[in-house]
């Protein structure tokens, strides 16, 4: 239900409000800035403009699976499936994990696309070197992938003093 305030009257976000969206607004600055500057170091890394934007298509999946999984904890808590877990939501740690995320997920997109790159260099058809590097370089990727998650289990669980907000952080980390 939406009203209508009196006139001579606004709405303001003050307080912790004010500081979750400048934060928020700081964030988003950053994470812009993180994609274009990973993307001028890849396009001159590769030599191209087209690499780069393969391995940056990886960032968006990633940030689906982390809304994703933030969601799907948020929900469950609220209808009950799960126990209430507090800061499943969007706030300053989730948004860094977001970032970290990005790291992450580059790096091994960059694995892929740098391998099929040097396979189509030795004479290899885009296919076959497509599916030879999700071949070989499966491995290192699941080991980063694996070690990043164990080692953000113990943050989302809360466990070893850890605050219940930076949970939402490892969160976004895993689900991504």
């Amino acid at each position: 239900m939406q009203k209508s305030l009196p006139t001579g009257y606004k709405l303001v976000l003050a307080g912790a409000s004010a500081g979750f969206l400048e934060s928020f607004y700081g964030l988003a600055f950053a994470f812009v800035i993180g994609v274009a500057i990973a993307y001028m170091v890849l396009a001159s890394q590769f030599e191209s403009l087209i690499h780069p934007l393969t391995v940056m298509l990886a960032v968006p999946l990633a940030a689906i699976g982390a809304f994703g999984l933030l969601w799907l904890i948020n929900f469950g808590s609220k209808i009950g499936i799960l126990p209430p877990i507090p800061a499943m939501n969007i706030n300053l740690f989730s948004q860094i994990g977001l970032i970290l995320l990005v790291g992450l997920v580059t790096k091994n997109s960059i694995l892929l696309v740098d391998f099929a790159i040097e396979e189509m260099r030795a004479g290899k058809d885009r296919l076959t070197a497509l599916l030879e590097a999700g071949h070989k370089r499966a491995r290192p990727i699941v080991m980063t992938t694996v070690a990043m998650i164990a080692g953000m289990l113990p943050v989302a669980f809360g466990l070893g003093g850890s605050d219940s907000f930076q949970g939402a952080m490892a969160v976004a980390v895993i689900g991504g």
